[in-house]
């Protein structure tokens, strides 16, 4: 493997010591049960690592560096007879072993940890006397997206070398930016881990602040470049996530570009979304786009602009983009998850009724059946209010989707320590304003809870009535309807939608690219035209 690598122009080859490996599993007394030579003793235990460092340098002749990748949020949590700790005592055996140290934690939710939960770089308590220890050189990763923060980390002789890999799919050109001092125009990771969910889903990466990634090859997008190949008028209606990502790119492409917002900030879902607990710095979303948008001659910006299709069409563009957002509705569910009809109670509502400011009685009760962030936030956001909260899901766990972000034990623990109860695989099946009526979803069986306010957080309604009207007049030959409005969805949908919306307009059909044929008669067919 060492030999192919160096074939196919690595430079550097790792050793992979980290959650879980095999040479992880020999660093760990809890897996390493061994009573020979690798065995036992950290000295033992270290064996295998260091031969395998050795044995990758050999097979390349010294010609690549060899690092090694290795977790220590377990090792540093262990006492020693010998160092302050399991982690000081491996590292001290192997600190002239590898040409580079590469540090992590051992968890996928510590390692790659959610900003909604964790600050960026945290992993500095675990790994941060690495450098003590050893004279090669040490990088580190935690999310580092400020500039500020990557320069005390060095300084403060913590890492030698700053690993950003979420950072670096937000903005493919970090370092290029930070040297040439264009902080302003970094697109900042916002932790929300996407990214994260695409690894665990097994699909090609997506990122909320980056459209573009996954999309290089595929559709022949530049994650920075956007060629200039378009004139005319372009209004976009709407100031949301996916009007904002709109009308950045319609403007890159050339169009004069106006952007009207009914409200009076733009954002659209961000502005609410983002003051519930943790939640801030999504707003990057937003505040990336807007300071893009501010600089550009060719953009117009207009709040409180609330415009119907008779303000359309006397504005007389030549295309429109709407992206209005969409609305959480009071359906309820049943045991298969599937919407069912909104419930006809007293005290009902929705996550748009609580970012309106309406007041909430206590105790209230969350439905959840989204299962992604929504739910779980609005409970610490009721339970911070002072209000006795009950979480209620049809899934197994609270924010079950959160398993794919790395949030969920994270969930479950802010949960505990709110004093948040939290209910899974229950339904609600009826709610007289005092009482809450549950059923399991396997077994039916019911149950009852206290409640004077039920929050429902499941089902979004899309749809845009000025759209409707738009087209069924047929104003203009070229009208869209994009993000949320289109298709509600997550955050990094919409700007998805905003950015691919913003792309296609008045451009010719493009050929969407694939890496690997449908089937094997798509493989057959080239071969026998080639015989």
């Amino acid at each position: 493997a060492a030999v192919r690598a160096e074939q196919a122009g690595f430079d550097i080859l790792y050793v992979y010591a980290g959650m879980g490996y095999l040479p992880y599993q020999f660093l760990l007394s809890d897996y390493n049960h061994r009573t020979d030579a690798y065995g036992g003793s950290a000295t033992n235990r270290v064996r295998l690592v260091a031969q395998l460092i050795d044995a990758v340098r050999e097979a390349t002749g010294g010609r690549c560096a060899v690092a090694l990748r290795v977790s220590l949020q377990e090792l540093r949590a262990r006492a020693s007879e010998n160092a302050p700790s399991e982690a000081h005592e491996i590292i001290g055996l192997l600190k002239d072993a590898p040409d580079l140290f590469d540090v992590k934690m051992d968890y996928s939710a510590t390692d790659c940890a959610p900003s909604r939960f964790t600050p960026e770089g945290s992993h500095e308590p675990v790994v941060d006397f690495v450098r003590q220890i050893t004279d090669k050189p040490v990088v580190g990763v935690g999310r580092f997206t400020s500039p500020d923060t990557m320069v005390s980390m060095v300084r403060r002789g913590v890492l030698d070398l700053i690993g950003g890999a979420r950072p670096s799919i937000a903005d493919p050109f970090l370092p290029r930016k930070i040297e040439e001092g264009r902080a302003e125009d970094i697109r900042e990771c916002i932790g929300c881990n996407i990214c994260i969910s695409s690894w665990h889903d097994g699909v090609w990466v997506r990122c909320t602040q980056n459209p573009t990634a996954g999309e290089e090859w595929r559709r022949g997008w530049h994650p920075e470049v956007v060629r200039k190949d378009a004139e005319g008028t372009a209004l976009v209606v709407g100031g949301g996530p996916a009007g904002l990502e709109a009308a950045l790119t319609l403007a890159r492409r050339g169009f004069a570009v106006t952007l009207a917002e009914a409200g009076r900030d733009f954002g659209g879902r961000l502005l609410w979304e983002t003051r519930l607990p943790g939640l801030r710095q999504w707003f990057r979303v937003a505040e990336y786009r807007l300071g893009q948008l501010r600089r550009m001659p060719n953009v117009s910006l207009h709040s409180e602009s609330a415009l119907g299709a008779e303000e359309l069409r006397d504005f007389g563009a030549d295309h429109v983009v709407i992206a209005t957002g969409a609305r959480w509705t009071t359906n309820l569910c049943g045991p298969n998850e599937i919407p069912t009809g909104p419930i006809d109670a007293p005290r009902v509502y929705t996550p748009d009724d609580i970012a309106r400011g309406v007041r909430i009685e206590g105790p209230v009760a969350v439905f959840d059946f989204d299962n992604y962030y929504m739910g779980s936030a609005i409970a610490e956001h009721l339970a911070a209010e002072g209000l006795a909260t009950t979480y209620v899901t049809s899934a197994g766990s609270a924010q079950s989707w959160g398993v794919m972000t790395n949030e969920q034990p994270l969930v479950h623990q802010a949960f505990r320590k709110a004093g948040i109860a939290c209910r899974t695989l229950e339904i609600v099946e009826g709610f007289d304003g005092r009482n809450l009526t549950l059923a399991h979803v396997f077994s039916g069986e019911r149950s009852t809870i206290a409640a004077r306010s039920l929050v429902i957080v499941g089902q979004r309604a899309g749809g845009s009535a000025l759209y409707d009207a738009v087209v069924a007049e047929g104003i203009f030959p070229s009208v869209a309807l994009t993000g949320d409005a289109n298709a509600p969805g997550a955050i990094a949908h919409a700007v998805y939608q905003g950015h691919r919306t913003a792309r296609e307009i008045g451009a010719a059909p493009r050929e969407v690219l694939r890496d690997a044929p449908y089937a094997m008669r798509d493989i057959a067919a080239p071969r026998e035209a080639a015989e």
